[in-house]
């Protein structure tokens, strides 16, 4: 844990340009995305009366809850797109690659990653209902699909048992780094959200680091 966060510490601050560019980029799509879904609901609930100039409900309620289905799909698609693409950064790193934008986000196969996500949100519910511990096993053990998924081009299906498998043979270390890691993005979250910025892509390097150290594969220093 120490080692993983040492590094990630390290390449961040080596980084620190790219990063923060990556950083705000990510933030103001998700912001332009969200702004468009509350813009868009609102509006189809909505309409001004020609005779009074008052904002009127239309009870539009159908088209409204379609739109924002829709839209929510679309920024949950866009949320695993950039995951993807921070790990495949912080792989990038891992391996002496310079970090950049236009390759961060291609070279592996989104089906396969929304596939991915929402089996593991699925699984991630059915732990949580049966007990919160149950939740927080399944995060644990599926922490890695992402990372099988990108860097070895694996099916969504082989990338979860490939996770199960190294977190299993792993457990010790890297049960430790992702207590770490919650504990850094609570620190982050709490400080007033602006600590992710920073706590983020230092565990996701730490993350990257602790996935080729364990599997035995070359880290440039």
């Amino acid at each position: 844990m120490g080692d993983a966060f040492g590094w990630g510490w390290r390449k961040f601050r080596e980084n620190l340009g790219p990063l923060m560019l990556v950083a705000l980029v990510i933030v103001a799509v998700m912001l332009v995305l969200g702004t468009i879904r509350v813009a868009v609901v609102a509006g189809t609930d909505a309409a001004i009366d020609p005779a009074t100039g008052q904002v009127e409900n239309t009870g539009l309620f159908g088209t409204s809850l379609f739109f924002g289905l829709l839209l929510a799909l679309v920024q949950f698609v866009v949320s695993v797109v950039v995951s993807a693409g921070i790990i495949k950064g912080a792989l990038d790193i891992t391996q002496g690659r310079p970090l950049e934008i236009g390759t961060m986000f291609r070279g592996f196969s989104l089906g396969q990653l929304v596939i991915a996500a929402i089996l593991t949100s699925l699984l991630t519910f059915v732990g949580l209902i049966a007990c919160i511990v149950g939740a927080f096993v399944v995060a644990f053990f599926l922490s890695f699909t992402t990372y099988f998924i990108v860097d070895e081009g694996q099916t969504a299906t082989s990338a979860m048992k490939a996770s199960f498998d190294f977190t299993k043979a792993n457990a010790g270390d890297l049960l430790l780094l992702f207590l770490a890691i919650i504990g850094a993005n609570i620190l982050g979250a709490c400080l007033c959200g602006v600590g992710l910025l920073v706590s983020v892509p230092v565990t996701i390097l730490a993350q990257a680091y602790a996935y080729r150290a364990l599997r035995r594969q070359p880290i440039t220093p």
